[in-house]
């Protein structure tokens, strides 16, 4: 493979990494773009990774943890509240009530006296006795009406459960269903988010591993580009091999820098459960 093909492949792959990356940034694959160049120091090598170590650290911090532990609490709590529909309850109620009408009118008394005759041994004698009569005036005003017409009522309800029981107590063994239900599943998440873990300490240390073997691959390709630079001045050696020993070495030169950013992005990865920030201020 010609040098000039493998250049047009590489761009061809960057373009495509591009377009990857807008879908997953959700942009327009239209606009264009350009990743700014950051310069990433190696990072020292060699660290031994504890696993506990980082699983308690990630355990109290990952969301899908704490949520997985409120939706347990909350089953609990479903618990209590079902058992709670097994005991009495002793409830008390009570109201102040009052009312205006437009139509209640004042009433006066009046009071006169109705004359009535009484026949009395042949004679009609006039008697005379008062009479009160009710007279309708204006419309009672209002907060007066109001305080006039205020009634209530209070009262205690006590209710024991005596035929729901077993209704409340299927409620019960469903509740306690769920706690269980929430602890597995508060226990599959915590088990993915170890394994989540051991498989990216792995991947650490393969990519250190492979970093450490592309750099002596390189090492030895540049031992091997001098040597036969000189056999070719000596005449040992004719162009093309030196053209094939020169492409070993910018392959080389491509493995180790590809090995490197490899290992710092899982290196990234596994800062990301132990709580480092990406890019520290």
């Amino acid at each position: 493979m010609f040098r000039g093909q493998a250049v047009v492949n590489a761009e061809n792959g960057l373009e495509m990494t591009y377009m990857n990356l807008k879908v997953l940034m959700n942009m327009d694959p239209a606009k264009p773009m350009k990743v700014q160049k950051i310069l990433i120091e190696m990072p020292e090598m060699g660290k031994n990774y504890e696993l506990d170590q980082i699983y308690v650290e990630a355990g109290s911090r990952m969301p899908n943890i704490l949520a997985a532990r409120i939706r347990e609490k909350s089953a609990e709590m479903g618990v209590k509240i079902a058992k709670g529909a097994l005991q009495p309850t002793i409830s008390a109620y009570g109201s102040l009530l009052t009312n205006f009408s437009s139509a209640a009118k004042e009433r006066s008394i009046d009071s006169t006296t109705q004359n009535i005759n009484l026949n009395i041994f042949g004679l009609n004698v006039p008697v005379g006795f008062p009479v009160t009569i009710p007279v309708e005036g204006n419309t009672t005003p209002y907060f007066k009406q109001i305080w006039n017409n205020i009634y209530g009522n209070i009262g205690v309800n006590m209710n024991v459960p005596l035929f729901n029981g077993f209704q409340s107590r299927i409620a019960m063994e469903r509740a306690e269903l769920s706690v269980k239900i929430a602890k597995l599943n508060t226990l599959s998440i915590q088990n993915q988010l170890k394994t989540d873990i051991q498989r990216s300490i792995n991947d650490v240390r393969a990519a250190e591993k492979s970093f450490s073997v592309a750099e002596k691959s390189l090492t030895a390709t540049r031992a091997s580009v001098e040597n036969t630079r000189k056999r070719f001045e000596l005449g040992v050696v004719n162009g093309f091999e030196l053209t094939s020993v020169q492409n070993m070495l910018i392959s080389a030169e491509s493995s180790l820098l590809q090995a490197k950013y490899d290992y710092i992005f899982k290196l990234k990865v596994l800062d990301f459960y132990r709580g480092i920030k990406l890019i520290e201020n």
